[in-house]
């Protein structure tokens, strides 16, 4: 399968987001400088379109795969994914576990049980960012099953309703065009999205301690991501001005609304009720204007293929630069221009730290497998 360039470009700058957000997200010990304070809590707040869209890169690419097949084997089409993110699930879980001491119980101080080892598995509850890999899982599970209610509407459900409709006389067109199916799709899943919501997660689900690692938190921007997968050969060919001014105009309103909830004046209920709009505006408008940019994009495309063990590892090198350097380097005055220098330095020796142990991992990882196909 050809790949979407963009989509590439796309995967490797939410990559370097990810670690500026895990950077950025000590924000909270600045109170004493107003405006590094604030700086720094809307940059972190305004990227935490990231997990989302790695999502929407995932469903919008399985979906371009899913497509192309014309018999689709479900059990081999998802098994290999899902074993791999197991693993990386269960690996990264021992590393994290073993790095931050979580193997003994914080207050009994005794070795935690098997049923709090196997919480922590299904939470991703071993370190702050691996709560993605159970998110990931569901997608991977529950894919067939929307791709399955899609494929009984194409080829049954809206049949078998044509023919009553036409029996009944009542002019009905059920073959939408990009619009009309863009907005019905959007819609429905929006609908799903906040019974969820509202429903799910301020009554049913109110007792979890994290609620953020249920797929459905995620529903719109995966639904989002399938749609222009089934429709991106029709969509990429849209060219025009007044879509990028408009792609503008929606990031910058829809960020700042969900940043004004989010951090300035913080609103959980409000900032939820935004939050799925605004990672599907932003996902999508970098989508399009890297489609615009149409050329290759070398760093981006290097960090992409990089992208799961970068997001995995990057937190080793933050928490050993923590312990190692707590402090921030002062070389000015200036409190601002001092985090700054600091943060730009920290990021490049997590990237540069993260990309050599990934690049090492495949290196590995490919020469074992050589070794055995050879063997065999």
């Amino acid at each position: 399968m050809r790949r979407i360039k963009e989509l590439d470009s796309l995967r490797g700058l939410i990559t370097l987001f990810v670690i500026v957000i895990h950077l950025t997200s000590t924000y909270v010990y600045y109170k004493e400088d107003v405006f590094t304070y604030n700086f720094v809590g809307i940059l972190n707040c305004a990227l935490t379109f990231v997990v989302p869209c790695f999502l929407f890169i995932s469903a919008m690419i399985m979906t371009v795969q899913a497509k192309k097949l014309k018999k689709i084997n479900w059990i081999e089409f998802t098994s290999k994914r899902l074993v791999r993110v197991t693993f990386a699930l269960i690996f990264w879980t021992l590393v994290y576990m073993l790095l931050f001491n979580k193997f003994e119980n914080v207050t009994t101080h005794e070795l935690i049980t098997k049923q709090e080892f196997i919480e922590m598995l299904l939470t991703g509850n071993a370190a702050y960012h691996l709560y993605f890999l159970p998110i990931i899982i569901q997608l991977y599970v529950f894919f067939p099953l929307i791709w399955i209610v899609r494929d009984f509407w194409e080829k049954n459900l809206k049949k078998k309703i044509k023919k009553i409709l036409k029996k009944k006389k009542i002019k009905l067109n059920l073959d939408f065009n990009l619009l009309q199916s863009f907005l019905l799709v959007v819609f429905l899943a929006a609908l799903i999205h906040y019974v969820f919501l509202f429903e799910f997660r301020f009554n049913i689900l109110k007792k979890l301690i994290y609620h953020p690692i249920f797929l459905i938190t995620y529903f719109l921007p995966v639904i989002l991501g399938m749609w222009l997968g089934i429709n991106y050969s029709k969509i990429k060919k849209i060219s025009n001005k007044l879509v990028s001014i408009a792609l503008i105009i929606f990031s910058i309103i829809s960020g700042y609304i969900y940043v004004y909830w989010g951090f300035i004046n913080f609103n959980g209920r409000t900032q939820l009720i935004v939050s799925p709009i605004y990672w599907c505006i932003i996902c999508t408008s970098l989508l399009y204007f890297f489609k615009q940019l149409n050329r290759k994009t070398p760093f981006l495309n290097k960090i992409s293929q990089h992208s799961f063990i970068i997001y995995l590892i990057h937190p080793v090198f933050l928490y050993l630069l923590a312990v190692n350097f707590p402090g921030f380097i002062i070389i000015t005055n200036n409190h601002f221009i001092n985090y700054i220098i600091d943060t730009v330095i920290r990021f490049a020796i997590v990237l540069s730290a993260s990309y050599l142990v990934s690049f090492v991992w495949y290196k590995v990882k490919y020469a074992i497998q050589s070794y055995l196909a050879h063997e065999s």
